[in-house]
């Protein structure tokens, strides 16, 4: 739908379906249908059919969840890639390690309540405080432009 009202051709949408089916090494799983892929594969599923339509804006849930080192590794550069475009993604996460390096701006979350918003230059001071950790209840939600 995204790709019919950005007037996407045919031609356009089939290669760009093709390359992110090869990005996520997908080429077997071509024909199955989306609940009978594991959690890691329906990860990669998402992310590449949110990249077809190439829209502005990507709002992304937990994007490294379930992904294998190699996969996150991919999407990494994805959305690199993306970022350099002037794309924007908004990252909801529990792991701001993984996204330390692209983060332009975060606010940390906790009871439902913005706690902490930081800059670029902030970052990675946030990240390696005892505010962010693998055991907390935090969760950050990151803009990344």
């Amino acid at each position: 739908l995204q790709c019919y009202l950005n007037d996407i051709s045919k031609a356009e949408i089939k290669s760009k379906v093709d390359a992110a089916i090869e990005n996520f090494e997908l080429e077997k799983y071509r024909n199955y249908r989306a609940e009978e892929l594991s959690a890691g594969y329906r990860k990669k599923l998402g992310i590449g059919v949110g990249l077809i339509s190439e829209s502005q804006i990507m709002l992304l849930d937990e994007p490294f969840s379930s992904l294998d080192f190699k996969t996150t590794s991919i999407t990494k550069e994805i959305f690199k890639k993306r970022k350099k475009l002037g794309k924007i993604l908004i990252v909801s996460t529990h792991t701001p390690a993984l996204i330390s390096e692209l983060v332009d701006r975060i606010w940390l979350i906790q009871n439902k309540s913005i706690i902490e918003f930081t800059n670029r230059e902030k970052i990675h001071n946030l990240i390696d405080s005892s505010m962010i950790d693998s055991h907390s209840s935090n969760e950050m939600l990151a803009w990344i432009q």
